[in-house]
């Protein structure tokens, strides 16, 4: 039976330092001012490089790849999480209100009238009704999950 060893690199001070973030995250007590794109880009390559150092030579390209998208992904997700107005759901949903409304919020009955633009991690626009110029009319349980949660969460324009 091969013997497991476990590599710990951390200094004791980083460890201090994740875990009372855990410890922050958990009680809604996290202070944003620390948390931006910079720290969370920089926490994806460190991981990246982990990760890479473990999958041997045979992988880089794939693991190059991968680390450009991580990099893309956090700035987007980190960026768009510490913005002013933005409300991250239990699912990892990021809601950013622009116009927020004085009305009802919709049930997942309800019918819908929406102006939506879809956008990957990269900003490539996907779908868009203000692109056609006329918004999307459309049942909440008729969309994918992530967006029927958006709408869930948003109040009616009246």
């Amino acid at each position: 039976m091969a013997e497991a060893r476990v590599c710990v690199s951390c200094a004791s001070a980083e460890i201090a330092a994740f875990i009372k973030g855990i410890e922050a995250q958990f009680s809604g007590t996290v202070d944003r001012s620390m948390v931006n794109a910079e720290h969370g880009q920089a926490l994806a390559e460190t991981l990246a490089g982990r990760r890479d150092a473990r999958a041997g030579p045979e992988g880089e390209e794939a693991a190059l790849k991968s680390r450009e998208m991580q990099k893309l992904n956090a700035t987007l997700v980190i960026g768009t999480e510490m913005k002013e107005g933005v409300k991250k759901m239990p699912s990892g949903l990021l809601i950013e209100t622009l116009v927020e409304g004085t009305g009802a919020t919709p049930t997942p009955e309800a019918k819908v009238k929406v102006h939506y633009t879809g956008k990957l991690a990269d900003g490539t626009t996907f779908d868009s009704s203000v692109d056609r110029g006329e918004p999307a009319v459309f049942a909440v349980a008729q969309v994918v999950k992530g967006f029927a949660e958006g709408i869930l969460n948003m109040k009616v324009c009246v």
